[in-house]
């Protein structure tokens, strides 16, 4: 009876130190799992927190009452087309990274773009016109469809088209087109102010924010992009 249950009771033992081995190996299995996870859900919080935090440092300083104050705008232009191995390139970018509190240890890529909306509300299905707005001003624009979708846009009165590029004002400025709706409704363009920093490296996480404000009387958008 005594051998039974000594057998008995290291049956149990074994089995319980056995059950007590897998659910250490189980625990230890599933948080080799989810750890990755876990720690590049936290990377990418990270990321999120510190691009808007930047984007908030920009705002605060370029925007006054309500819209991108000219002069506080200026101090960001001198960033463009970065070049490492250009002394002033770097100082421009190393300015603006100051600006933005952006430790060392990241980078960012900053852009700033003025966009026109054109109304092109007038008009067929092969040519409509309408108006864009610039510097508070109101210039004519069309647009028109050489297939099967308007896609070229002219801004002198049907003389020249492009699907590219178009001047607007007095003295005229270049935008890039940036889009035409198909249906000829309206155009967007796009005149880039500033191109502050490195290239994103395409294998390296980021993220990316865009704000939007007045400036001269039009929309324009901030993208930062941070690494």
């Amino acid at each position: 009876m005594k051998n039974k249950l000594k057998a008995q009771i290291k049956f149990d033992f074994i089995l319980g130190f056995f059950l007590f081995l897998l659910a250490v190996s189980y625990i230890s299995y599933s948080s080799l799992q989810l750890f990755p996870k876990y720690a590049a859900q936290s990377s990418d919080n990270d990321l999120k927190l510190e691009s808007w935090r930047a984007s908030e440092e920009f705002m605060r300083f370029s925007e006054k009452n309500g819209v991108i104050d000219e002069s506080s705008l200026n101090l960001f232009r001198p960033c463009v087309r970065y070049n490492y191995n250009d002394a002033g390139s770097r100082a421009a970018y190393a300015n603006v990274t100051n600006r933005l509190n952006i430790s060392d240890l990241s980078s960012v890529h900053l852009t700033f773009d003025m966009l026109l909306f054109g109304i092109t509300n007038t008009g067929n299905n092969i040519r409509r016109d309408g108006n864009v707005i610039f510097l508070k001003n109101q210039y004519p624009i069309s647009v028109r469809n050489t297939s099967t979708y308007f896609n070229q846009v002219s801004t002198d009165g049907g003389a020249s088209w492009s699907t590219t590029a178009v001047n607007v004002g007095v003295p005229p400025e270049t935008f890039e087109i940036l889009k035409v709706d198909y249906d000829g409704e309206f155009t967007l363009l796009r005149k880039r102010l500033f191109d502050c920093g490195p290239n994103v490296p395409s294998l390296a996480p980021n993220s990316v924010v865009r704000r939007y404000a007045l400036y001269n009387g039009s929309v324009a958008m901030m993208e930062l992009t941070y690494w």
